[in-house]
């Protein structure tokens, strides 16, 4: 029994973890598993060893010139080389920052790398090399244009509630042929409740990105970088998340794998897990772009509270 029930995921209004076997199933409002069912359907890790298996990018206040470039690798992997090229001028990380999740069971066990590039140009494309001992990678990426530009100009897919099953994946294939510059996504992004041992619910969020990244494709792989605001889905118990959810290595992995503000102002580093925020606010050519928490981290007064101070300092 113990064995049966060990390491519970329960997805509410989630039926598609691209494993109908599981408890649940197609048609169904809900999934369920354990590390057993798991097991027995994935039987291999989502991340080997000495592989990188998830890139993709997030991004702090500033998107002109800096980018979270966020990598996944088996337990095995002990370094990475992360390096930016644009006409002759190599960029190197300003930073970078490493975890390994807690409580995961072995088949989904990983390394989470973080580097933040700082003062890149603004409206530049970028090569974009990771390399670790066995395993290497080549992509591209473009920051977003100088904040105040008005005369500026960029493309942003924008959507929320992900369908992860084939009907998500035929729209991501449409997104990929679009040329972004931006995806916003707002909420609901995994369906894991935050519960730590739905982790594998956002390996099948990653694997859309990978279909507009075209990771794979060494000719036309670009990485797009996203926006994520919080849904109830991604942290659980709505209005009581504030009391019950606290961002650490164990989840909930929309805050521990995804970072979307500096440390500070003042530093422009990368915030520990625990420090990480619900509302931030980007700069991203002619527009402020605020993304707010609906009262499930912070309550609506400190919202309001919030978009108060942005719109204050951006009022010019």
């Amino acid at each position: 029994m113990f064995y049966t029930l060990h390491g519970i995921c329960y997805c509410v209004y989630n039926d598609n973890y691209g494993a109908s076997s599981l408890f649940g199933g197609p048609g169904a409002e809900y999934q369920m598993s354990t590390t057993l069912t798991r097991r027995a359907v994935f039987g291999k890790k989502l991340c080997p060893d000495n592989q990188m298996c998830r890139v993709y990018a997030t991004l702090p206040e500033s998107t002109d010139t800096s980018v979270f470039i966020n990598v996944h690798t088996g337990v095995g992997v002990q370094d990475i080389s992360v390096v930016m090229t644009s006409n002759g001028t190599t960029v190197l990380p300003k930073v970078n920052s490493m975890f390994i999740p807690h409580f995961i069971e072995e088949f989904g066990e990983r390394k989470v790398w973080t580097f933040l590039f700082d003062g890149l140009n603004a409206s530049t494309m970028y090569a974009l090399n990771l390399t670790t001992s066995e395993h290497k990678i080549l992509t591209r990426y473009k920051t977003l244009p100088k904040f105040g530009d008005a005369a500026s100009t960029i493309k942003v897919m924008i959507g929320g509630d992900i369908e992860l099953g084939p009907e998500g994946r035929e729209i991501f294939d449409v997104m990929s042929g679009e040329s972004a510059d931006l995806m916003v996504i707002g909420g609901d992004i995994a369906y894991d409740n935050a519960m730590t041992y739905c982790f594998y619910s956002w390996d099948n969020f990653y694997n859309l990105i990978d279909r507009v990244n075209r990771i794979n494709d060494t000719i036309n792989s670009r990485i797009v970088p996203f926006i994520l605001a919080l849904g109830n889905h991604d942290v659980g118990f709505n209005g009581m998340a504030k009391v019950y959810t606290f961002p650490s290595e164990a989840g909930p992995w929309w805050f521990a794998y995804n970072p979307q503000h500096f440390d500070s102002a003042e530093n422009r580093g990368i915030p520990k897990v625990q420090e990480r925020k619900s509302h931030f606010t980007h700069l991203i050519g002619p527009v402020a772009l605020v993304t707010l928490d609906t009262g499930y981290m912070y309550s609506y007064e400190d919202e309001a509270k919030f978009l108060g101070e942005v719109a204050k300092k951006f009022s010019a």
